[in-house]
């Protein structure tokens, strides 16, 4: 016999054999033991005829007492947000403990969670289980242990691993030091944390930083403001203020979270240092001070003082420079130096004096000192100058010197001359050309003159010389005077064109006739001819020269470097070839079970169109094409043992002639294979034991 049950974690008796002294009963004193509260049943089964078995009646399970505490957690939970701890006393086998009544203490391993109070437990509203809302609030790893105040009972949480909460206020990690104007405040650190102080890693938040207490009034902080926090963290580096002061506060700010502002740290005077630059000056009638630069650029309260006086000084000479620096912000040791103003150069300015022809009259010249003293001249060579005027003594070349001899403030300027030349009286020459108009006729054109005039009386004509005369085109006619003692050389030249001739291209055609034949046609030839022994033969172009039809022969001149171009064009007709058109078999005879291909052969074998079939006189079928001169038609159509005629008509084409033909002896058909029997004569009606009559007979027939 062998024992189940419903429970789980019930014990039962071994298997069990019967003997036949047990009549079939026997007790078990002692032995089931269920663990699961509950209704259960206890199932024992004869093990070698299974169909024998028998079921006991519902045992009611109680739980027993409690002998442990069973506390469950959630394995994550958010900083100073609640959330559920189950607490459930158990028996021994791990069923509720619906009677227990014990009170339960409890310790949390966060120091800083709400305070969870002892709680006394009531079966009637309890049953052994109970739910408590607990509150951590700092970011870690956590547990929640219930003990029982008067036994020995207790139990612990799982591990609750406690994140930070959403990021609410902003934290000085460390705070910002004394510095001095223009030094960077030492590195520090601020903490994005959620509302329970806790670092909250995931944060990203844009953090700005400002000044927030300024004992100044007009300090400005400059560099990077603006920190994305990475792991909840962000550094700030190199930040400079630009006031002396003491009481400074910073304040940083990221949109929705808390601001914080830093602890007071002062910034004392920055070092600054002046230099001197700009003491070698010159002279320009304007006050020259030094230049003074400060480091940093462009501190205030800098004064200068020369030879003791705050004045700068003017005139060229040296002078001794002393430059302090009094700025609420900087500090600097004074910077001292020689101020030297040099004697000014000066330059002249004087123009190009254009050249001058012999008998020109009198003229002024003119220069300026960039000092602004006066300028005095002095001449050499065919010329004179008195103050400012410049009389010309002959042909030749003229020199006119500018001078400045400076004075305390400016040295002497470097004299300036300018020459020019005094040249010789002009001649002027022309060439004159009739009107034309002149065309090319092989021949040198000669139709113009010139004449040469000038001062003194000079007028005389002159040869002309011709070049590019001949030919058509641009010629030109040219004439020059070398010059002589009085006079300078000239020339003059003037085109004239000569136009090209005509010619003329005529093309000439043999007679003909011209029949098609499939190639192109080229019965003509082309000259053309022109003055100045122009005769020469052209190449001539055909259109629609293959194809029978109307045909164009053309040849154009494109003219040359004396010649115009010109063209002609003569037109002769390709009349169509005549055709011969023929049809064979490609059985014949054939029977009346046969197909039957016919070919109609068209020359010439270019011919194209369609050829109608007549069979026995009548049209057959619809026109067949013809390609490449042949065309062919397959029929299963004659089928009486006869002789058929076979006649085809070719149509013609654009290029070809009709013409018709027969097939020889025509298509003769005998009868097929036998297929078929039929009754002749069809059975009369007849008496048993009688021939019928007449006779029945029967027919042979092909398909």
């Amino acid at each position: 016999m062998h024992f189940t049950s419903t429970d789980g974690h019930a014990t039962l008796p071994a298997d069990t054999i019967f003997a036949a002294a047990d009549q079939g009963v026997r007790a078990f004193v002692a032995g089931p033991v269920l663990g699961t509260s509950g209704n259960q049943t206890i199932t024992s089964t004869d093990t070698n005829t299974q169909d024998i078995t028998g079921t006991s009646a519902t045992i009611t399970v109680n739980p027993g007492a409690a002998t442990v505490l069973v506390v469950t957690a959630q394995a994550a939970a958010v900083a100073g947000t609640p959330f559920d701890v189950t607490v459930e006393a158990q028996d021994g086998f791990g069923n509720r403990a619906t009677g227990y009544a014990g009170t339960v203490h409890f310790d949390i391993t966060d120091s800083t969670a709400d305070v969870l109070g002892n709680h006394t437990f009531n079966p009637g509203t309890d049953a052994g289980n109970h739910t408590f809302s607990v509150t951590l609030h700092k970011a870690g790893q956590w547990t929640v242990t219930a003990t029982d105040i008067s036994s020995p009972i207790s139990g612990t949480s799982g591990t609750i691993t406690l994140q930070p909460g959403k990021a609410a206020r902003l934290v000085f990690q460390t705070q910002p030091a004394n510095t001095v104007v223009d030094v960077a405040i030492p590195d520090f650190g601020i903490e994005v944390q959620d509302a329970d102080g806790n670092l909250v890693g995931s944060s990203s938040a844009a953090i700005t930083i400002a000044i927030g207490n300024d004992p100044t009034g007009s300090a400005v902080l400059s560099g990077t403001a603006a920190v994305n926090a990475s792991g909840g963290a962000a550094t700030f580096s190199g930040l400079k203020l630009n006031k002396a002061g003491a009481g400074y506060t910073l304040t940083v700010s990221s949109d929705s979270l808390t601001p914080a502002t830093s602890d007071a740290f002062n910034a004392g005077k920055g070092a600054a240092t002046l230099s001197l630059s700009n003491l070698n000056q010159t002279y320009d009638g304007s006050p020259k001070p030094a230049t003074v630069t400060t480091s940093p650029a462009g501190l205030s309260g800098v004064s200068v003082t020369y030879d003791g006086s705050s004045t700068a000084p003017t005139n060229a000479g040296s002078y001794a420079v002393v430059a302090s620096l009094d700025n609420p912000d900087y500090q600097a040791s004074d910077a001292t130096g020689t101020l030297v103003i040099a004697k000014a150069n000066q330059t002249i300015t004087f123009g190009v004096l254009p050249n001058k022809t012999f008998g020109d009259p009198d003229f002024t010249v003119s220069a300026t000192a960039s000092s602004g003293l006066a300028v005095s001249f002095s001449a050499n060579g065919n010329c004179t100058v008195s103050g400012s005027t410049v009389h010309i003594t002959g042909a030749g070349s003229c020199t006119i010197a500018a001078s400045q001899a400076g004075d305390s403030n400016y040295n002497a300027a470097p004299d300036v001359s300018q020459s020019f030349n005094i040249g010789q009286a002009g001649s002027t020459t022309v060439v004159s050309c009739s009107a034309g108009p002149f065309t090319y006729d092989g021949a040198a054109q000669t139709p113009c003159t010139a004449t040469l005039t000038g001062a003194g009386g000079l007028n005389e004509p002159l040869t002309v010389s011709y070049t590019n005369n001949v030919n058509a085109g641009t010629a030109t006619a040219g004439a020059s005077f070398a010059g002589d003692a009085n006079h300078t050389a000239s020339n003059d030249s003037k085109n004239f064109t000569i136009g090209k001739a005509s010619s003329t291209t005529v093309v000439s055609c043999s007679a003909g006739p011209f029949t098609y034949d499939g190639a192109a046609q080229t019965p003509c030839s082309a000259t053309v001819t022109g003055t100045g022994g122009l005769n020469e033969p052209l190449t001539v172009s055909y259109t629609n020269n293959t194809n029978a039809g109307t045909a164009t022969a053309s040849a154009s001149y494109d003219g040359d470097a004396n010649h115009t171009g010109s063209f002609d064009s003569k037109t002769f007709t390709i009349a169509k070839a005549n055709t011969l058109t023929t049809v064979t078999s490609s059985l014949n005879p054939s029977t009346a079970d046969d197909s039957v291909t016919f070919t109609v052969t068209v020359t010439a074998s270019t011919a194209a169109g369609t050829v109608q079939f007549a069979i026995d006189g009548a049209n057959f079928e619809a026109p067949v094409a013809v390609a490449n001169g042949v065309a062919t038609l397959t029929t299963s159509a004659l089928t009486a043992a006869k002789t058929y005629t076979v006649d085809a008509t070719y149509g013609g084409d654009a290029n070809s002639n009709g013409s018709a033909g027969s097939l020889s002896g025509g298509q003769v058909v005998t009868s097929g294979a036998p297929k078929q029997l039929t009754f002749l004569q069809q059975p009369a009606d007849t008496q048993a034991g009688q021939a019928i009559a007449p006779a029945v007979t029967v027919r042979i027939l092909d398909a």
